[in-house]
């Protein structure tokens, strides 16, 4: 079994969706309230498959 990683860390991202680069590296690229719009500007900045996470509002462990 693998190790946990913490995907994201900062608190502005809290209650809102991420696409991050990669779970190998997992650079925010695009962040926002609708998943669509998250995922049509992570796409724009050249990521065609984004890691797309919901980052709970509260202070909770999700592990994918």
């Amino acid at each position: 079994m693998s190790t946990p990683q913490v995907l994201v860390t900062q608190r502005k991202y809290m209650g809102k969706i991420v696409a991050l680069r990669s779970f190998s590296d997992n650079t925010v690229v695009a962040s926002g309230k609708d998943y669509s719009e998250v995922l049509d500007r992570a796409r724009a900045k050249g990521v065609e498959s984004p890691v797309m996470v919901r980052v709970p509002a509260k202070k909770t462990v999700c592990c994918y």
